[in-house]
């Protein structure tokens, strides 16, 4: 009697596992001429409400707002405006509701009324995967737009809208017959609206006529960014001056308005451009940056380049010389030879007479400058030679062999490779039917990044693949420009069609993996 209570659950009786059920509803479940501004539902139990205003969809779209009370056993939903007349109105609320004490879920609890005579009673069932790695696509928002000329979905609500589940798989339902537009977004920040900064779409390139239920109305949605690139911040330094942009950068061209204020640049990532105070320069440097974006959309602009003051006792950090080869130290090689040198910085000069490369330790390659091709930063160099070997290659970049912009030179670069041996490796190969010219074949690893593409063959065979898990793609590459483009939402134009072989494909070593055919329409 003199102790503390133990605070437990009571016990007795089942486990609640019943959901909780809808009991009544205003306007009742598929009633007509409803006028109303307030919509009401109720249920059998307790009742526990998440994320109502991100759970909800309201088909279509309200003209205005609404507001929500919350009761122990249901909601009371408000409208600040008048329904639109003969329309069919459809409320999914999907998992807001649960119940107080075990949060089960109520399912399927969705209000269909019209405030005209008849009930809307068409429907579209599809699915959203992502166009590059064929994946299903979860909670992507599928919408249905009135056909106009103005229309963008970067500024136009969809009329119709619904989210797809985790199988990417959505169901449009009491729609109204008509002529749509249909597309499918990413709608990270739940605006209805498309983002083309930050938002994957796909879309129907020409509109659907719906008067029947619909089905396979499947979409592929992808990052689509054709916003102009712009200058986001600048860094100076005492020896480098960083220009950092909104978007990827593929290539930068700089024109210097005076030559003799020309100094040496690269690109660090693919969004800073880094300029190099190898004369010591005090005064601004001006000149005109063209820089081209992975959709080959081109943005000049002028840029003045100012390095910071140098201190008394300040001589400016300067970053280390690094170098990377490609392949690494003790990775198999092919012949004949590919071989890269990657820099972080550029280089001034380059002595191709120290180089040597040995086949198993004796047979000494002949090379020449035409054996040796620099980017156009000169940051990356490719050495490309046959060789005699039967076992392994050897590679030796003597110590003063590479000076960089900043006067580094590099220490001994040595490495060694053994041959790859074809009984260590696996092949996969396959035919594309109903090709015509401009075709890109394209394997890719585990994680969907690119390993080696196959161009206008429409026998394709990849050999020497290292062991693993693989996916093999097609793409339909029209304009035959050598790579995958994405369209233009603005102009309903679709992407360059991707088709993938349907499962992925587990590689062992030794053994060759044949059949994998495509069908292009």
């Amino acid at each position: 009697m003199a102790g503390c209570a133990q605070q437990i659950p009571p016990t007795g009786g089942p486990k609640d596992v019943a959901p909780p059920e809808v009991v009544r509803t205003v306007p009742i479940n598929q009633s007509t001429n409803y006028v109303g501004k307030r919509i009401e539902l109720e249920f059998n139990e307790y009742i526990s409400v998440e994320n109502i205003n991100q759970q909800l969809l309201i088909t279509p779209s309200l003209a205005g707002l609404y507001s929500v009370r919350i009761r122990p056993k249901g909601v009371t939903i408000t409208l600040d405006s008048a329904l639109r007349p003969n329309t069919t109105y459809s409320l999914n609320f999907r998992n807001t509701f649960q119940d107080a004490t075990e949060r089960n879920p109520a399912r399927n609890v969705k209000l269909v009324f019209s405030t005209g005579t008849t009930i809307d009673s068409l429907s579209v069932r599809g699915q959203v995967t992502d166009l590059q790695t064929n994946q299903p696509v979860l909670d992507a928002m599928v919408g249905l737009y009135p056909v106009s000329d103005t229309l963008k979905f970067s500024r136009n609500k969809p009329y119709y809208f619904t989210r797809t589940d985790s199988s990417g798989n959505y169901e449009l339902e009491n729609l109204q017959a008509g002529t749509y537009r249909m597309a499918a977004v990413v709608d990270g920040n739940n605006n209805l609206l498309y983002d083309a900064q930050k938002e994957r779409i796909g879309f129907s390139e020409k509109p659907i006529r719906l008067e029947s239920n619909r089905t396979g109305d499947d979409l592929q949605i992808v990052f689509v960014d054709r916003t102009p690139n712009r200058v986001v911040t600048t860094r100076p330094s005492v020896n480098y001056y960083t220009v950092v942009y909104t978007k990827g950068v593929k290539q930068a061209v700089v024109q210097f308005l005076n030559p003799s204020d020309s100094i040496p640049y690269m690109q660090v990532d693919e969004k800073q451009i880094r300029f190099f105070n190898t004369n010591n320069a005090v005064d601004t440097i001006r000149t005109t940056i063209q820089v081209t974006d992975s959709l080959d959309l081109k943005f000049t602009h002028p840029q003045k380049i100012k390095f910071r003051p140098k201190g008394r006792r300040e001589e400016g950090v300067r970053e280390n010389f690094q170098i990377k080869t490609v392949p690494a130290d003790r990775e198999s090689v092919e012949l004949p030879l590919v071989y890269k040198l990657q820099f972080s910085k550029p280089v001034k000069t380059f002595n191709a007479d120290l180089v040597r490369v040995l086949g198993d330790t004796t047979n000494a390659a002949p090379l020449t400058t035409k054996n040796f091709t620099w980017n156009a930063y000169r940051t990356e160099l490719t050495l490309q030679t046959p060789v005699k070997a039967t076992e392994q290659v050897r590679i030796i970049f003597p110590k003063l062999t590479f000076l960089s912009v900043e006067n580094d030179t590099n220490q001994v670069i040595q490495t060694n490779h053994p041959l790859s041996k074809p009984e260590e490796y696996g092949a996969i190969s396959g035919t594309v039917r109903g090709a015509q010219e401009g075709i890109l074949v394209e394997l890719l690893d585990a994680e969907y990044r690119l390993v080696r593409t196959i161009r206008d063959q429409v026998r394709y065979d990849f050999r020497l693949v290292k062991p693993g898990t693989y996916f093999v793609r097609v793409i339909d590459d029209r304009n035959r420009n050598g790579r995958w483009d994405p369209g233009d939402p603005n102009l309903f134009e679709r992407p360059e069609q991707i088709l993938f072989y349907p499962t992925p494909i587990r590689l062992k070593p030794d053994f060759e993996f044949t059949g994998n055919d495509f069908q292009l329409n």
